[in-house]
């Protein structure tokens, strides 16, 4: 029996029309706002021309649908979130062999983490998230939400071990990078040019002992003294993407 998830809000919803995952079975509409709404009107419009059905329903419905979340007026009604393989993951690497740009992800559990991290890598460039597949945030409406549907836009790869995985990637010329309070260098002393990974961890504990050892070095983000002790991991992730993406 298939297996369905909803995607709620309009720009996640929009983020559908030129998503990597499967289009939209059905796009759910409030019929109180259509009625008045025009963007509303050409967005599902736009839907329609694409052959996928739009039903005008009622408020209650679409928030059971959103389970009580902030749906503006429109849900979309998908598949079950597609996740990239460890051979898909080897094979984007060899395809693009000393340019590609990876974010690791060593057991993210936050939503709103995970949904940061997806949008700051559509926004810089990244060609994928590596994710593990245990102790990890799934993909769900929070992430979607939160992601303002830069998730359906990105491929996640779910690996099992992800320091093996690490130590993999040296055999098609990517370069890991740890992110750590503690690291040897700073991020902008590191040579971001070629294959490169970014490897951010756990919200509470960092990077697990062998992730960290497995990693071709550890890298800090310089900041002011004394300021505040860490960023999360999300923004740790952005400003070391924006230090990579402007350094290669």
């Amino acid at each position: 029996m298939a297996e369905f998830r909803y995607l709620i809000g309009r720009n996640p919803v929009e983020s559908t029309l030129d998503s990597l995952q499967a289009p939209p079975h059905e796009i759910f509409v409030s019929a109180k706002k259509y009625s008045s709404d025009r963007k509303l009107q050409k967005l599902c419009s736009r839907f329609e021309k694409r052959g996928i059905s739009v039903t005008k329903t009622d408020d209650r419905t679409l928030d059971k649908l959103a389970s009580g979340g902030p749906h503006q007026g429109i849900a979309a009604k998908l598949s079950e979130y597609r996740l990239w393989g460890e051979d898909d993951l080897f094979a984007l690497c060899e395809a693009k062999r000393g340019s590609v740009l990876l974010v690791a992800c060593d057991q993210i559990q936050d939503p709103q983490n995970l949904a940061s991290i997806a949008r700051s890598s559509l926004a810089f460039g990244v060609d994928g998230i590596v994710v593990t597949d245990r102790n990890s945030c799934r993909v769900g409406p929070a992430v979607g939400r939160a992601s303002a549907g830069a998730i359906e836009k990105v491929r996640l790869f779910e690996v099992r071990n992800l320091a093996d995985t690490l130590g993999k990637f040296r055999d098609y010329d990517v370069w890991t990078t740890g992110l750590a309070m503690d690291g040897e260098v700073r991020i902008d002393q590191v040579n971001w040019s070629g294959g490169v990974c970014i490897v951010v961890g756990n919200e509470g504990r960092g990077l697990r002992k062998r992730v960290a050892e497995t990693c071709d070095h550890r890298a800090s983000i310089p900041m002011t003294p004394g300021a505040i002790d860490s960023l999360n991991a999300a923004v740790a992730t952005a400003v070391t993407l924006y230090q990579a993406t402007h350094s290669r």
